[in-house]
């Protein structure tokens, strides 16, 4: 379970290297994968009646992205979540593979304007050369 702290006003998941070991990056590979696999979706929440956006903890393949119940717990409609059944997409949790895909999605940006940009370049060095070998046609057809 994650730890929650309290720092100042605010209440969060500790997030210091010091409560942490094993420490290693997020490949893109796998920040692809997870993104790729979940299921975003729309729904009438039950207890509030209002459509949401979200994702739905049973259909997430990756368990550690899911909370799941610590005991029996019953809802307001009277249906039962079991111990060990998904109960939560972790959003928290989920933030840190949507910015290894955002930061990767970034740098593939990035490479893809650097390269329309050189052949916009080529691309304006060709139509000058064109304009050019037009008017040499020009000038000779005139000369005729």
């Amino acid at each position: 379970p994650a730890q929650v702290v309290t720092a100042g006003n605010n209440t969060c998941l500790t997030s210091s290297l010091k409560t942490k070991k094993d420490v290693v990056d997020i490949t893109s590979e796998e920040a692809q994968s997870i993104i790729l696999n979940l299921a975003p979706s729309v729904y009438t929440n039950k207890e509030e009646g209002d459509r949401r956006f979200g994702f739905i903890a049973e259909w997430v393949s990756d368990s550690r992205l899911v909370e799941y119940a610590v005991s029996d717990r019953e809802l307001f409609d009277g249906e039962i979540i079991k111990r060990g059944e998904p109960i939560a997409f972790d959003y928290m949790r989920f933030t840190a593979v949507i910015t290894k895909f955002a930061q990767d999605l970034y740098g593939d940006v990035r490479a893809l304007v650097a390269r329309v940009a050189g052949l916009e370049e080529r691309l304006n060095a060709q139509q000058q050369k064109i304009e050019e070998l037009e008017n040499r046609i020009r000038t000779l057809e005139i000369q005729q």
